[in-house]
């Protein structure tokens, strides 16, 4: 009893401090930003039929998959990169705008692309694919292309309070513009309210990063001339590894709706909810730990990165655990009551997914190590192995279905 007493103590001791604080903004604001998602899920499903929510959950799969592999993921750039360049006074602020400026290209020639397909029919209508939702989908995913690298910009100034709170605020606007586009227009309102509500998130983001790292001077030559040694090197891998990671949520979600069709997409996106949530609930551990990890390495402390993980993965055992036994217990009763008894079958994958959900997040630290110590090929490793794990299950099993189902029937 003395031991637990002195953890919970020790718990809350860390907490109370400068990183405990910035932890406790980052978690509750992820959590506010997946509870309001989550709404908006139990809305569409409520509110729409099952072939609709399908078609609008693979809708966001697809783009969000396609914005993976093209991703250059020039945030993990700034992050690995700006701690350099100010310890030897180069001009890192070119360095951050410049590429910020990049992702924003990337996101308006992903729009004008789709627009064009669009508008030429390549796309047909099918019971899996609605072209609109397709085309509005990109548009959200276009629109916010650079939130990533503005992100970084916070956390490479030491302002993750700051940005918790900005994506705090950004989330219940987006809830308010994706539900209240749900309630006047459907799924399409959906979409076009959380399109508005992606391009305020922009300009907000953007004009609140102005403040902390200025865009004066802002001199391509110098970015050409100072930028670090590597950099492309280091941006092919972690653009690889990210494409790699397709077997997150969007890649898996993706790959069901090509097998299984929207029905499979909709038992998949409500039993994977759980550990989201779960994951994300300890979110803050990567965005802290990225600057961090980068300072120690740009000083050449490897000690000092091996006690800080171990350190996190220490602190967040025990609640991650019981989190997890909980959740499992509490999965056959909670599913059925918030999405409705047809999903209670979702239960025992829940469980499943929120197990895996306690032990991605133990080890949060790990997403962002390889990257941060310049390690880049490490991450590729990790997720084409994670990805392999997830995709292929997903796209086998159903045809294993149903190939066995129809040998039965003959």
């Amino acid at each position: 009893m003395n031991r637990i007493s002195s953890y919970v103590r020790g718990q809350w001791r860390h907490l109370r401090g400068p990183a405990g604080r910035e932890f406790t903004w980052l978690t509750g604001g992820s959590q506010v930003e997946v509870l309001l998602s989550q709404l908006a899920v139990i809305l569409v499903v409520r509110m729409s039929s099952e072939d609709e929510a399908g078609q609008l959950f693979f809708a966001l799969a697809i783009t969000a998959t396609v914005f993976m592999l093209i991703d250059p993921r020039l945030e993990d750039s700034i992050q690995r990169y700006v701690p350099q360049l100010r310890e030897r006074n180069s001009d890192y602020r070119s360095f951050f705008w410049t590429l910020v400026l990049l992702d924003l290209v990337l996101g308006l020639v992903a729009i004008l692309v789709s627009v064009a397909v669009w508008a030429a029919g390549v796309v047909q209508q099918t019971t899996l694919v609605n072209p609109t939702f397709l085309l509005l989908s990109v548009i959200i995913s276009g629109t916010v292309s650079a939130l990533g690298s503005l992100n970084a910009g916070f956390a490479t100034s030491g302002r993750l309070t700051s940005l918790a709170r900005v994506r705090t605020a950004l989330a219940v606007v987006n809830a308010a513009f994706s539900i209240g586009g749900l309630l006047i227009a459907g799924v399409t309102g959906f979409l076009v309210g959380s399109a508005i509500s992606s391009f305020v998130a922009i300009v907000v983001t953007a004009s609140y990063c102005t403040r902390l790292i200025s865009p004066r001077n802002l001199s391509l030559r110098r970015f050409r001339t100072e930028r670090p040694t590597g950099i492309g090197a280091f941006t092919i891998k972690s653009s690889l590894a990210t494409s790699l990671a397709t077997g997150g949520d969007s890649g898996v979600l993706a790959v069901a709706g090509l097998s299984g069709g929207p029905g499979l997409v909709v038992f998949l996106k409500l039993a994977m909810a759980p550990g989201r949530f779960l994951y994300t609930a300890f979110s803050a551990i990567p965005a802290q730990a990225f600057p961090r990890i980068s300072n120690l390495a740009a000083q050449k402390d490897g000690l000092g990165v091996s006690r800080l993980c171990k350190s996190v993965t220490r602190r967040v055992a025990g609640p991650l655990a019981a989190a997890a036994l909980l959740g499992a217990i509490a999965m056959p009763f909670l599913l059925p009551l918030v999405y409705g008894s047809e999903y209670r079958s979702a239960s025992v994958a829940a469980g499943i997914f929120l197990a895996g959900g306690a032990i991605r997040a133990a080890v949060a630290w790990s997403k962002v190590l390889p990257l941060a110590v310049g390690r880049p090929a490490l991450r590729l490793i990790s997720v084409a192995v994670e990805a392999a794990a997830m995709i292929l299950p997903a796209w086998v099993v159903p045809l294993l279905v149903t190939s066995l189902a129809v040998a039965s029937a003959i």
